[in-house]
């Protein structure tokens, strides 16, 4: 009963999560595996150990990532002293737990054809196509401190201030890598994007004040900002009134959208003796310029409410009885969409990708076995991510390959990574994850290790399937 509550929880915020909302399309544990051909999405100068790869079409890399700034399940969910099996939601674990400005983030990422080749002269070229999904949200923490009142001294306002950016596209890339004296290879990426939807905040900002003089007792006063960005290759009134027309849009349509954009990727990989290699890669710079059915939303200005008058809706208690609570509703919502009336205009607009930054190092031990450390950074939002991950990464028996890892990553230490690659002639199998916590905390009944692993901010996985064409006297994945 306890493990089928803990399974419910994770899954309900994981589903809770993704809705209300990146990262690239990469587990951290995947850069030091490098027997994975998808190693390339993480440096394009990595060269597979096999001389041809192909990705089973939708299934060679499935990638699901969500995490959040602040809060666990252990934060959410505490445990009933009463009844062990029950959970409360504790409301003053999440505002504690809060900072000023929190995200929620989540990233899918479908690769739908990948390939790749030696070519002479210590060339590798691949190719890929990828549908990519990304979601950032950031919120305040005034969205809790409302449940104390809306009113605070010395005319501070509480301050809404969010942030939305969700964007799915097709990326399309053509990479090649070169190695040169047997020591460093360097490699590059280069991806033409076309944007499938879009909506972005620029701002999107509330400031609330509750006025306490006399002549104006309880006003309340919004002043707001809003500032977006929306593109869609589906017409927006047909979204809105739900009258879209399937077979007016051509396979076409979604492969190539009239929302074109570039980026690349850079990476270098350096051979320092026959123990340790050091490499570093920037991904994803580059931009989206979004045309179809393309908005800009803005609007700046102040709302009073003084509230309602009551009396226009009933004059006795009888009259007040048989008056529908909807009526009233109706009217206070009414007067919000009277005030909501941005200025829309139907411009181009474009947008930048969230750009990564990879530095790392791995120890060969021996040639089937070596150590790695790894910084990765991620910008969005104008904010720097930055997480650490140290792991051990073995080939052995010709066809296992294995990886553990520890992050420090969302300003949390509890995150334990996994994965595991199997060849079976030239079947490849793999899967990974940069943190198991939370499905290990959904089957574990130790006390002990039952605060630590329910204390994480993020799950996310990876796996797929890849047909892989190895040199017999190579095993891939070692040292070349």
């Amino acid at each position: 009963m306890k493990n089928t509550i803990k399974i419910s929880i994770i899954l309900s915020f994981i589903f809770i999560t993704a809705f209300l909302q990146e990262t690239s399309a990469q587990n951290n544990i995947l850069y030091g595996m490098h027997n994975i051909p998808q190693t390339i999405n993480t440096n394009p100068a990595k060269q597979p150990g096999c001389n041809v790869f192909i990705g089973y079409p939708a299934i060679s890399g499935i990638y699901l990532d969500v995490n959040n700034s602040a809060l666990t399940l252990g934060t959410i969910f505490k445990p009933r002293a009463d009844q062990p099996d029950s959970f409360l939601i504790d409301l003053d674990a999440i505002e504690n737990a809060m900072g000023e400005k929190n995200y929620i983030n989540a990233e899918l990422n479908i690769s739908i054809l990948n390939f790749g080749f030696r070519l002479h002269n210590g060339f590798y070229f691949n190719f890929g196509i990828n549908n990519r999904t990304i979601q950032n949200f950031a919120y305040p923490k005034a969205l809790m401190e409302i449940r104390r009142g809306n009113h605070r001294e010395g005319d501070i306002p509480l301050s809404f201030n969010f942030f939305e950016n969700f964007m799915n596209y097709n990326e399309y890339s053509v990479g090649l890598s070169k190695k040169f004296h047997n020591n460093i290879t360097v490699g590059g990426k280069i991806k033409v994007l076309s944007g499938i939807a879009n909506f972005r905040t620029q701002n999107l900002d509330i400031d609330w004040r509750t006025e306490t003089a006399v002549d104006r007792m309880y006003e309340w006063t919004f002043d707001t900002e809003l500032n977006a960005q929306a593109s869609s290759i589906v017409a927006w009134d047909s979204l809105i009134d739900g009258s879209i027309d399937f077979e007016e849009y051509k396979p076409m349509d979604i492969i190539f959208t009239g929302n074109t954009g570039l980026a690349v990727d850079l990476g270098i990989e350096y051979n320092y003796n026959k123990k340790l290699v050091v490499s570093a890669s920037v991904l994803d710079l580059g931009f989206i310029k979004w045309k179809t059915n393309a908005q800009v939303y803005t609007q700046e200005g102040t709302f009073r409410f003084s509230g309602l008058d009551i009396g226009s809706y009933f004059s006795d208690v009888e009259e007040a009885q048989n008056t529908e609570a909807s009526t009233i509703t109706d009217d206070m919502v009414d007067t919000l969409l009277n005030f909501i009336d941005p200025t829309i205009e139907e411009i181009a607009y474009t947008t930048g990708l969230n750009t990564k930054i990879f530095v790392g190092a791995n120890y060969f031990v021996t040639k089937s076995i070596d150590f790695g450390l790894l910084y990765k950074g991620q910008i969005y939002n104008k904010t720097l991510f930055s997480s650490y991950t140290l792991s051990v990464n073995t080939n052995f028996f010709k066809a296992w390959s294995f990886s553990a890892a520890y992050s420090i990553m969302d300003n949390m230490y509890n995150n334990l990574g996994l994965g595991l690659a199997y060849r079976l002639g030239p079947i490849q199998m793999y899967i990974l994850t940069d943190n198991f916590s939370a499905p290990f905390w959904a089957m574990n009944e130790s006390e002990g290790s039952d605060k630590w692993l329910r204390n994480t901010k993020r799950v996310n996985f990876q796996f797929g399937l890849n047909f892989l064409i190895c040199n017999q006297k190579v095993d891939a994945g070692l040292l070349q």
